[in-house]
């Protein structure tokens, strides 16, 4: 699928250990877009990694699709919280990508004055363990208004 319509939106996936790039690629046949950022380092020898390890972001239809997501290989399924599904604001995904396609770390993340400005510094910052990335992800979720869970996976 291709293109974004008006009936899908932004969740959160989880995926099977390190799989994260195999489970973009399958995902693609299900979901209307697909995207899984990466944290850079400063040094270019380094590989890029997920910048949520597990997670993906996809932009579905729900009602169409869950199924299908759930089954695609290496994908556990859409995150719930709070009996909903953890639905991630357009303005995220939006500034994800484009830090994510600048090739972004904490060093070249603007500094600006609102808070999901700071949130996504401390979110590219290389050092950060990844779990501190995911609550702050989480923390942005819930400001922006979207529904979230904790970093564990329990609703």
């Amino acid at each position: 699928m291709s293109g974004a319509d008006n009936a899908s939106r932004w969740y959160l996936v989880r995926t099977k250990r390190g799989k994260e790039v195999w489970a973009k690629r399958e995902m693609e046949a299900v979901a209307n877009e697909v995207f899984l950022p990466l944290l850079h380092s400063r040094s270019s020898d380094l590989k890029p990694c997920p910048l949520f390890p597990h997670r993906l972001f996809v932009r579905i239809a729900i009602e169409r699709s869950r199924i299908d997501t759930k089954y695609t290989p290496g994908a556990l399924g859409i995150l719930f919280g709070d009996d909903a599904l953890v639905e991630v604001p357009d303005e995220i995904i939006e500034r994800l990508k484009a830090l994510s396609q600048a090739r972004a770390t904490a060093e070249t993340v603007p500094a600006g004055k609102d808070p999901l400005a700071r949130e996504l510094r401390a979110i590219f910052t290389v050092r950060v363990p990844s779990l501190e990335r995911e609550v702050t992800l989480f923390r942005l979720i819930e400001a922006c208004g979207g529904k979230s869970q904790d970093a564990s996976g329990s609703a």
